[in-house]
């Protein structure tokens, strides 16, 4: 049987936000209105990453159009096995056996794969790569055609296209792979939540901060780089580029979390989310007086997909080769 709700966050993670009724909070940072939703209303969409045999060219008799939900349903069955174990190690650890490693190596290659495939199986993910593939065939076409003027052309993908360009990048192992070892190369510290106020999460929860530009931008690594993903509302995953870190440290900790850190990790979801801001509180109230600020300075929070004018023409003529 097909499943047609296919989530880009998956169900097992946003239960870790639900509240005792098993809801969830949800903030839409559109219309900044707020409701209670089931964690399987959440962050999913029809049929996401099914890809059409006729879209793929292959030999295979027994194709199976939704290949890449069972095969992330398995990472995230792995995962969820993960985030139990060091919630058991949170409730039956001390203040001593919390400043050994906090995982296993063996269970930090798998979340570090899990961390990756997480960042780039959002929606946000596959509408800035359907734009950035834009851009860079108008620079194509500008080099090639300085003759054409640009303005009369509008760049479109094909929405029946758009699962197979992301899942090219979501299915690409070498790059996939090569994140995650940078991501083990780097050390983590689940940082523990004491404070009043829970974290929130999104839906594009893996956020990456870069500590040199003080922004929030996009890719996993490089200098200064801090990886943030909340693993429930009492606990934070930071992975941080070595140099940030001050003195040598084991290759995964416990450690306390500041208010200020708190603030400030919440800070970087309400400004990553793109459709969806969600806790296990309905506590909205410091995420909306950044939209608001965000919206009276003239700076949208986030581009609508209807909005974008970048987009390709798979059919577009191919400019002659001198």
């Amino acid at each position: 049987m097909k499943v047609k709700s296919q989530h880009y966050v998956p169900r097992a993670y946003l239960k870790r936000f639900a509240n005792r009724s098993g809801r969830i909070h949800v903030l839409n940072i559109r219309t900044l209105k707020s409701f209670e939703a089931n964690v399987s209303k959440v962050a999913a969409e029809g049929y996401f990453y099914d890809i059409p045999k006729e879209l793929v060219e292959t030999s295979e008799g027994s194709y199976d159009e939704q290949g890449i939900e069972k095969f992330l349903a398995e990472i995230e069955g792995v995962a969820a096995g993960i985030f139990g174990r060091i919630d058991q190690t949170l409730k039956l650890g001390s203040t001593d056996t919390l400043r050994t490693n906090a995982i296993k190596e063996e269970d930090r290659a798998e979340l570090a794969f899990y961390i990756t495939l997480q960042y780039f199986r959002t929606r946000r993910m596959r509408d800035f790569l359907i734009a950035y593939e834009a851009a860079a065939m108008k620079e194509w076409v500008k080099y090639w055609r300085p003759d054409l003027p640009m303005d009369d052309y509008e760049f479109v993908l094909q929405k029946k296209y758009e699962g197979l360009h992301h899942a090219n990048t979501l299915m690409n192992a070498d790059l996939v792979g090569k994140v995650a070892n940078v991501l083990l190369y780097y050390p983590w510290t689940f940082k523990i939540n004491a404070s009043d106020c829970p974290f929130y999460t999104s839906d594009h929860p893996v956020v990456v901060f870069d500590h040199t530009t003080r922004k929030l931008k996009m890719g996993l690594s490089g200098p200064g780089v801090e990886v943030a993903l909340p693993l429930s509302s009492r606990l934070i995953l930071s992975i941080k580029e070595p140099w940030l870190l001050k003195q040598a440290t084991l290759r995964s900790a416990f450690e306390q979390c500041s208010p200020t850190e708190v603030t400030t990790y919440n800070d970087w979801q309400i400004r990553s989310a793109y459709r969806y801001l969600l806790c296990s509180s309905a506590d909205f109230d410091p995420a909306l007086r950044v939209y608001k600020l965000l919206k009276n300075r003239g700076n949208p929070v986030r581009i609508d997909r209807k909005s974008l004018r970048w987009r390709i023409a798979r059919d577009f003529p191919a400019p002659p080769f001198g």
